[in-house]
């Protein structure tokens, strides 16, 4: 068995089968708080602040492992479950940045090395968390922890640091960061999205922009681990920027690829959006050969599912009838021999085939494709109504 984050590409190791961790349930929290916690009455404590929560949001939020265990260790700090996950994790870095002051054993607090303050810290960490999501580093040797930090310090001009120093505090003084062998990482992949997000959420609306930018570049390289938690927080942190910078701006390159366009240029630009490819699944115990269009991990497809804009169902299963199956089969002539008996066969890779695209459009695909591009406009229109109105709820403040 190997754990691991999505996205590491182990998960496309041959004659491995892929799970996810499901999500405690509630009798699971509290065992799993008596595991962790030693101190049965602090034990007690943290359940019974978990039960006066009644709201159905909390205990979902409380469902995942990682999110539990950052409630326990924020617990004496901060004893109540907030609503929003950028919330969660400023209680915990709060916790960890005042652990080892000593306020809460009742003695002085101790000195960073670097003397300086807490905003200070956030700001150092925000910058950075930014720069290393951008090029894609999640664990950092000290050269490459050392110079992204030069990077930081040389445009954070009102801060006076030593870069050993603020590596020394950031793993000794506050614990933000652990050392595994030769490389720094933070405790979890979350807090470093934390970090980013508020940078961004803190940038000036015409420097928003270019943020959010680079951001997609990353997101469409690495779009398959998905990473909903980072835009959970900068929909949180910077909701007007998240959506019109990043959101909207993306759904209106997936509509202009495929506005006002009819025929097989609908079906060819629909299939290069989504990567889209038709495939055989042979024929097994309990079913039949079918037919099913399958789609690649990508940006759009990610948007699409955190979105919830559209069922991917309603096309992937399209071709789901026997006769049009065995009419593709007949076309493409894929060759199910015994090597290949158990393994789904690609017969048309970004609908490249005009033939089986003739096919498709005489059984009625760009009816269901032409309700996907419907689906897409509504909600860009959702959107930008939505920003309207706090805009003018701002004005409305303004103009009192």
């Amino acid at each position: 068995m190997i754990t691991t984050r999505p996205g590491s590409g182990i998960e496309s190791l041959q004659r491995f089968h892929d799970f996810k961790v499901k999500n405690l349930t509630d009798r699971e929290i509290n065992s799993f708080i008596d595991l962790l916690v030693e101190n049965k009455e602090r034990a007690k404590q943290i359940k019974n602040n978990i039960d006066k929560n009644n709201s159905t949001d909390y205990r979902e939020y409380l469902k995942n492992p990682l999110l539990l265990s950052m409630f326990i260790l924020a617990f004496e700090n901060h004893p109540e479950i907030p609503n929003k996950k950028s919330a969660f994790y400023k209680n915990v870095f709060d916790t960890l940045y005042s652990k080892h002051d000593g306020i809460t054993k009742g003695s002085f607090p101790r000195e960073k090395k670097t003397k300086l303050k807490r905003e200070n810290f956030e700001d150092i960490l925000s910058i950075f968390s930014y720069l290393t999501i951008i090029e894609g580093e999640y664990s950092y040797t000290n050269e490459y922890l050392s110079k992204i930090l030069a990077i930081v310090k040389k445009n954070k001009r009102d801060l006076d640091f030593e870069i050993e120093d603020i590596i020394y505090d950031f793993q000794t003084s506050i614990s933000i960061m652990i050392k595994d062998g030769f490389e720094y990482k933070f405790p979890h992949r979350s807090m470093q999205e934390y970090f980013a997000a508020n940078f961004i959420s803190q940038l000036p609306s015409n420097k928003k922009s270019k943020a959010y930018t680079r951001l997609i570049k990353v997101f469409k390289k690495s779009s398959y681990d998905l990473s909903f938690n980072f835009w959970t927080l900068s929909k949180e942190l910077d909701y007007v920027g998240y959506y019109e910078y990043f959101i909207l701006k993306e759904l209106k390159k997936t509509f202009n690829l495929i506005k006002d366009k009819e025929g097989e240029n609908l079906l060819v630009s629909f299939a290069k959006i989504w990567e889209a490819s038709i495939n055989i699944f042979p024929e097994t115990d309990d079913k039949e050969i079918r037919a099913v269009i399958l789609r690649r991990a990508n940006l759009h497809e990610t948007i699409r599912s955190y979105e919830n804009i559209y069922h991917w169902s309603n096309l992937s299963e399209f071709p789901n009838n026997k006769k049009l199956t065995e009419q593709l089969i007949k076309l493409t002539k894929p060759g199910f021999d015994k090597q290949n008996q158990h393994k789904i066969i690609t017969i048309c890779e970004k609908f490249n085939n005009k033939k089986v695209n003739e096919l498709l459009i005489s059984n009625k695909i760009n009816d269901v494709i032409k309700v996907y591009r419907k689906t897409i406009w509504n909600k860009i229109l959702d959107i930008q109504n939505d920003l309207k109105e706090k805009n003018d709820d701002l004005n409305d403040i303004l103009d009192f």
